[in-house]
């Protein structure tokens, strides 16, 4: 049987046992999704407890998507360019290979409900300077999106993100405008 979690701290609001047990029971396949609970002061301890337990893999959730990464032998290229995991797939030599998917999620949601846009029609603004702000950041970017800028309510948090991935930052009280001729 194939054990699988997501891991967090605090975790017990996740939907995602409710979800992923829902597509293992819809297909028939032999495994299980739990949400485990792990303080950031146990995080490797209790990593060492998926693995020795026979967990194959975990989603990360917060407050681990960045301390994750050291714990991780081999990252995905998009892991490495967010700067943060969200998925842990244990190895056969139990070493972890981390991924993120949070970007892929951003890029793929728009593909399908809006099949016939056009990533490089013009910029794309994003509110927000956050874990998920990296992640968009770099689907924008993978898309070849031609200008991007980030706002956010902390100038010195819009700086540093807008920084790591070549985007012009916009003061808050500017967004308005920065918004009205954005494409995305």
């Amino acid at each position: 049987m194939i054990k699988t979690a997501v891991i967090g701290h605090p975790v017990a609001h996740s939907k995602s046992p409710k979800i992923h047990s829902y597509w293992l029971q819809k297909y028939g396949l032999k495994g299980s999704y739990t949400a485990i609970d792990i303080a950031p002061e146990n995080l490797a301890a209790g990593v060492r407890q998926l693995i020795a337990d026979g967990y194959t893999g975990f989603n990360v959730t917060v407050p681990h998507k960045i301390a994750i990464m050291a714990l991780c032998t081999t990252l995905s290229p998009a892991a490495q360019a967010i700067g943060a995991v969200n998925t842990v797939s244990v190895q056969k030599d139990g070493t972890l290979y981390g991924h993120n998917t949070d970007g892929f999620g951003f890029a793929a949601n728009l593909d399908e409900a809006l099949p016939l846009f056009d990533w490089r029609a013009g910029p794309a603004v994003v509110i927000g300077a956050g874990g998920a702000a990296h992640a968009i950041l770099w689907a924008l970017q993978e898309r070849g999106v031609p200008h991007i800028s980030v706002t956010n309510r902390t100038a010195q948090k819009s700086q540093e993100v807008a920084t790591s991935f070549g985007a012009k930052t916009v003061a808050w009280e500017d967004r308005h405008d920065c918004l009205a001729g954005a494409h995305l």
